[in-house]
């Protein structure tokens, strides 16, 4: 779509794109409706809806939300983040609008505290598909560089939230969740004698030490450690303060989202294959796993030929319908491929992004203004203000779950588990899809009417956090952990396709800047990783000497300190 302001004043080429995740949230009907060229800002209008919305006065308290940012280019060059406006925002009826800044805890400033995305969601208590006309945001362009003079295309994007409220809160179950590790709770001894659950009562810096009523637990190295003793501040975000928590993992859809916006080289540092800038053919075009073939389920592809030195266009291109294909050498091997067709039906766009690493989701985050979470984010996400329940799976209760015997609708944004009574992808082949190992749909498991239990989901609405795939949080475990601060993504990526954000773990493609790792279980690994305060791999990236390093069975998702 195409939107003229005036032909001597500000020009905007407005490129929509249905952005599908679990729950078919879109974005439909962009435009451009009003210019100030004195204040040089501009107001970007749209459609948005989405499924299985809600808000609650009841408990638990809380609602869900789309987190709605804006990409632009200036006649075809790379990919900018626009900067938002901190009012001129026009919220239609039924709806509130919260501006992220890049530093939501200082005030305002268009060059160097924009906002950086939109909170949009429910005012009133409702459940339901929930749609909005005529969304207004205000645009800074001219805090972005632009003239009244500019051309310069548009895409927005959403990703659905979850708010987690302030208060209290418990790590640790009190039950045995360590097994034969030497210390995978938060406090107590080791094996099977039970943990001691710690109060999350404040942000205020906690101190680790083995001295009753501190954070601990007696493990100093390791996986799973707690690390030694020292202090864990009082910037590194506990889980007490109020924060958005994306509602599924990084779908493949949204990893595709990312990489068509990056130019060569930063693509080249987000995926597996090889992509010099003077490429222009690959067999191995499957580049999240370096492969010729969909392997467990990563359907993000390219094309075999291209241009050099230009950007590549990736797609989803899992197709449930695909067909054997003899591929010469090197490949010599006949290889299971899909049609070269993206964005089809079946190609797993809501598929949840496998094959990606540390890197990769930080560079993902930053991309999209958000953060990595903590793993006491995770397990307040998790375990909400309920008490412990010894040995609780992410869905509060102690009670064996049930896996998928396959899929229906595979790689559709339909797909679910043929047995209806499966909660979570877990447990080996058969806990993914059957015949073809991997991560299922992110929300797959979750209906309109579905019970937490049944959903596999956390206290708060927040889904998938056991089973399917790992997710990255920041451990309290290491030094590079607990200097986290919180600090948002800008939007932006540095010029090799990294991160950007100083205090992060692994900033700038340094891989021994560790401090993250791993909770909730993967698609193979047996139920019991799925317990909330499992911490069996907290430290999992600190003993593995590349972050960026991709696994089947990885994957991530962040937040977002709310305004």
């Amino acid at each position: 779509m195409r939107a003229i302001l005036d032909k001597k004043l500000l020009l905007l080429f407005l490129f929509w794109g249905e952005i599908i995740f679990a729950n078919n949230v879109s974005i439909t009907n962009a435009r451009v409706i009003a210019s100030d060229t004195t204040n040089l800002q501009t107001t970007v209008e749209f459609d948005i809806s989405w499924e299985n919305s809600w808000r609650t006065s009841a408990a638990p308290g809380n609602h869900d939300a789309a987190w709605v940012f804006i990409k632009y280019r200036e006649s075809g060059g790379s990919w900018k983040h626009a900067w938002l406006n901190n009012t001129g925002h026009t919220a239609p009826s039924g709806s509130t609008i919260d501006i992220g800044l890049v530093d939501p805890g200082t005030a305002f400033n268009s060059t160097t505290n924009p906002g950086v995305g939109a909170f949009i969601y429910r005012n009133a208590d409702g459940a339901g598909t929930f749609s909005l006309t005529d969304v207004q945001l205000k645009w800074n362009y001219g805090a972005n560089g632009l003239t009244n003079l500019s051309i310069a295309d548009v895409q927005i994007y959403a990703i659905e939230m979850v708010y987690v409220p302030q208060g209290s809160f418990y790590v640790g179950s009190g039950g045995t969740e360590s097994g034969s590790f030497t210390d995978g709770s938060w406090r107590g001894t080791n094996g099977t004698t039970p943990s001691i659950p710690y109060q999350i009562t404040s942000e205020n810096a906690l101190t680790i030490d083995s001295v009753a009523g501190n954070l601990w637990g007696t493990s100093t190295s390791g996986d799973n450690s707690i690390g030694g003793v020292g202090t864990l501040p009082a910037s590194f975000p506990k889980g007490y303060k109020a924060f958005y928590c994306m509602k599924h993992g990084i779908s493949q859809q949204g990893y595709v989202n990312f990489l068509n916006t990056l130019n060569r080289t930063q693509q080249a540092s987000r995926v597996a294959t090889v992509l010099k800038d003077t490429t222009t053919w690959l067999q191995r075009c499957y580049v999240m796993r370096n492969s010729s073939q969909v392997i467990f389920r990563q359907g993000i592809r390219c094309d075999t030929s291209f241009a050099p030195y230009v950007p590549i266009t990736f797609y989803c291109d899992y197709s449930a319908g695909g067909t054997w294909k003899y591929v010469p050498p090197p490949i010599n091997a006949n290889v299971w491929r899909g049609n070269g067709i993206g964005g089809e039906a079946d190609d797993g766009l809501g598929t949840v992004c496998n094959w990606i690493s540390w890197l990769d989701i930080a560079a993902y985050l930053d991309w999209a203004g958000l953060r990595p979470i903590t793993e006491m984010e995770y397990e307040k996400a998790c375990r909400g203000d309920q008490a412990p329940v010894p040995n609780e799976y992410v869905w509060g209760v102690t009670d064996l779950p049930t896996k998928p015997v396959s899929m229906n609708n595979p790689g559709q944004i339909t797909e679910v588990a043929s047995n209806a009574a499966a909660n979570q992808s877990f447990g080996g082949a058969g806990g993914g899809v059957g015949t073809t190992a991997g991560p299922a749909r992110v929300g797959a498991f979750a209906t309109a009417t579905s019970t937490r239990a049944e959903a596999g989901a956390g206290y708060y609405g927040v889904l998938d956090m056991g089973g399917t795939l790992w997710h990255h949080v920041i451990s309290v475990g290491f030094a590079g952990g607990r200097a986290f601060t919180g600090d948002h993504g800008d939007g932006m990526v540095d010029a090799t396709g990294n991160n950007n954000v100083a205090s992060w773990p692994g900033t700038g493609g340094f891989l021994t800047n560790t401090g993250a790792g791993v909770r909730g279980g993967t698609y193979w690994r047996p139920e019991s990783y799925m317990k909330t305060s499992l911490r069996a791999l907290a430290n999992w990236t600190q003993n593995n000497a590349n972050l960026n390093t991709r696994w089947d069975s990885t994957g991530g998702r962040g937040g977002r300190t709310a305004p």
